[in-house]
């Protein structure tokens, strides 16, 4: 059963590291040989539960990880937005990705990397703040007051840029904005020059389900009318897996951790 602890350890580290985990870092960190580390990443990454991103060679949430914390429940929004989400991201050639609430988290679940040498980085698990990244304020705004208030009220109004929101106030004005446009904006706010565009995903209800965000260096969508062309075509996507969504669509099983861990052993 070591193993399976073991295991069960390493998802728990990388799930709770916003920035994720690199190899060495969980050796030390753990207090386990490289090698024995090595063989649990390289299992939980082939089996989903993981990511890990080729340039830093970090590891991240996987969306086999992400089932488990909407309840062991199929992950479908994902898997349904796939084929939207390439087609955005192809017509810009930027990186686009989905965004979900997951517990407490705004948590990339799916995305589609720019091919440019310049482009932003962002990798499935993913934690976004709520106050200052467009994907994550596109989900909030739509979430019951008590909801937003205790996100807010639970995570650090970090300053990443001179146009980051710095109150709750601030925020909850902004989120006005978001639900009257149907869509939000970040531009200097997390990322020094760079722009993004996000739309919620709504379910059947009109419950919010997440949002679809295109993001890329401002300078190269710098005009009103790319711009507006940008926001134009996230929204339509959003409302494409919006119309997936209420089609059945079958789901493959997974394997589960204990399966993924003792495989290790």
């Amino acid at each position: 059963m070591q193993v399976v602890v073991r295991a069960l350890t390493v998802l728990r580290t990388v799930a709770a590291a916003d920035d994720g985990k690199s190899l060495a870092d969980l050796s030390a960190e753990l207090e386990l040989a490289p090698a024995t580390i090595h063989r649990l990443l390289a299992v939980l990454t082939e089996e989903g539960y993981l990511s890990r991103d080729s340039t830093t060679r970090r590891y991240f949430a996987g969306p086999g990880l992400l089932d488990l914390a909407v309840g062991g429940r199929p992950h479908r929004l994902p898997e349904l937005a796939d084929q939207y989400l390439r087609e955005l991201g192809h017509r810009f050639d930027e990186t686009v990705f989905l965004t979900e609430r997951i517990s407490d988290r705004a948590v990339c679940v799916s995305m589609v990397e720019s091919r440019r040498p310049l482009r932003l980085s962002v990798y499935t698990g993913h934690h976004l703040p709520w106050h200052a990244a467009a994907s994550a304020r596109a989900i909030l705004a739509f979430l019951d007051e008590s909801d937003i208030y205790a996100l807010l009220g639970n995570q650090r109004m970090t300053r990443y840029t001179t146009g980051t929101p710095q109150t709750i106030d601030d925020v909850l004005e902004h989120l006005e904005q978001v639900r009257k446009r149907g869509y939000d904006v970040c531009d200097d706010e997390l990322d020094d020059r760079v722009w993004a565009a996000a739309a919620p995903v709504f379910d059947g209800s009109g419950a919010i389900l997440g949002a679809v965000t295109l993001a890329a260096p401002a300078d190269r969508i710098s005009t009103l009318e790319s711009r507006s062309a940008v926001i134009e075509a996230v929204r339509r996507t959003a409302r494409r897996i919006h119309d997936g969504m209420r089609r059945p669509h079958p789901v493959p099983s997974r394997r589960t951790s204990v399966e993924v861990a003792a495989a290790a052993d």
